[in-house]
C-alpha cells in the first residue's frame, strides 16, 4: 500500500482477522500504515490498547480470551498462567484484572500483563492459537497455591467433582518445588483430595460420618444412570441404600448454583436415589440432629 493511500477509518492489518481482531504497531507498519497514521489513530483513540503490545479497533469487544492472546503478540515465548490460564481451560475463576505471564528472564510488567519468574518445564506448557499457557495439571497446582481462598476452593471443588484433579500430579508439583510459595495451601488441598473431600465443609461431613460410626459410604463418589453416564458425584454415597449426602458449602450461592443443584437432585431422584442436603450450620451446630436424620434415612432405605 503506497504512502499516499488513505486508509479506511476502520482499517486494521489483515493479520488481525486471525488474531481475534488484535494487532501490534509493528504489524500495522508492515501492512502499509505510516508512523503518522499510527500516532494519529492511537492519539484519537481509534486504536485502543488491549494488553501488552496488542491493539484493537475502538468499540470492538475485548473478551478475556483476546486479552490472553495479547500475550503471544507481546512475548511469543511468554506462558499465560494462574487465573487467565484457568479460564482458558474452563475452570471457574473470576476474570483477573491483569493477565499473569511466566517469562524466561526478568521482564517488566506491561499494560495489563503481569510477569513472573517461575520454574517451568516444557511438559507443563500447552498452546492455544498464538498463545502458550500452562497445561491443566500445572494450572490447577498454581491456582490451588496462589489464588485467593475462594477461587482456590472453587478450583478444588470443580476439578475434584469432575475427576480432573490427579493427587499424584499435585504431589509431584509440590515435591519438585519444595520451597515454592503456595505449597502450604497446596498440601492442604492435597490432603483433602486424598480424603475425597472437595471443600472444608465436605471434610466436616466425612468426619461427622466417621465419628457417628456410619460405614458403607464412599466420598466423592460418581453416580451413573442405567446407560453408564455419570450424572453426579456425591459428597458421600451410601451405595447399598442408594442414599446421597450433600453439603452446601459456604462459598457457593447464587441463582446458577441453586438451579444446578436442583437439576442434579432431580436427576438423582429420577435414578432412584434419596438425596439429603445439609448446611455448614447443620454440620457444626447440630451434628447430633444431622446424624439422626441420616440414620433414619438409611433405616427407611434398608426396610
Amino acid at each position: 500500500m503506497g504512502s499516499g493511500t488513505r486508509l479506511p477509518r476502520d482499517w486494521t492489518p489483515p493479520v488481525a482477522r486471525g488474531q481475534s481482531g488484535l494487532f501490534t504497531v509493528a504489524q500495522a507498519l508492515e501492512a502499509g500504515a505510516t508512523a503518522d497514521t499510527v500516532r494519529s489513530r492511537r492519539r484519537s483513540g481509534r486504536w485502543v490498547r488491549v494488553a501488552g503490545d496488542a491493539f484493537a479497533l475502538a468499540g470492538a469487544p475485548v473478551p478475556v480470551d483476546a486479552r490472553i492472546q495479547a500475550v503471544g503478540l507481546t512475548w511469543p515465548d511468554g506462558v499465560v498462567c494462574l487465573a487467565a490460564a484457568a479460564l482458558a481451560h474452563g475452570l471457574p475463576v473470576r476474570e483477573p484484572d491483569d493477565i499473569d505471564v511466566i517469562v524466561a528472564r526478568r521482564t517488566p510488567s506491561r499494560h495489563g500483563l503481569r510477569t513472573h519468574l517461575l520454574p517451568l518445564s516444557e511438559t507443563d506448557v500447552t498452546r492455544v492459537g498464538l498463545t502458550r499457557l500452562t497445561g491443566l495439571d500445572r494450572t490447577i497446582a498454581d491456582c490451588l497455591g496462589r489464588l485467593g481462598p475462594e477461587d482456590a476452593q472453587g478450583v478444588l471443588a470443580w476439578t475434584m467433582t469432575r475427576g480432573l484433579l490427579d493427587p499424584s500430579e499435585l504431589d509431584r508439583a509440590i515435591r519438585e518445588r519444595p520451597g515454592s510459595w503456595g505449597n502450604v495451601p497446596r498440601r492442604r488441598a492435597l490432603g483433602m483430595a486424598r480424603l475425597g473431600a472437595a471443600s472444608v465443609a465436605e471434610l466436616r461431613l466425612h468426619d461427622l460420618l466417621r465419628r457417628g460410626d456410619l460405614s458403607g459410604w464412599m466420598p466423592n463418589a460418581p453416580i451413573r444412570d442405567v446407560t453408564g453416564r455419570t450424572i453426579a458425584r456425591a459428597d458421600a454415597l451410601f451405595a447399598a441404600e442408594r442414599v446421597v449426602i450433600e453439603v452446601d458449602g459456604r462459598a457457593y450461592h447464587g441463582a446458577e448454583r441453586f438451579q444446578a443443584d436442583r437439576d442434579r437432585d432431580n436427576a438423582l431422584v429420577a435414578a432412584g436415589y434419596l438425596v439429603l442436603r445439609f448446611t455448614w450450620l447443620d454440620l457444626t451446630k447440630h451434628p447430633a440432629r444431622t446424624l439422626a436424620r441420616i440414620r433414619a434415612a438409611l433405616r427407611r432405605s434398608r426396610a
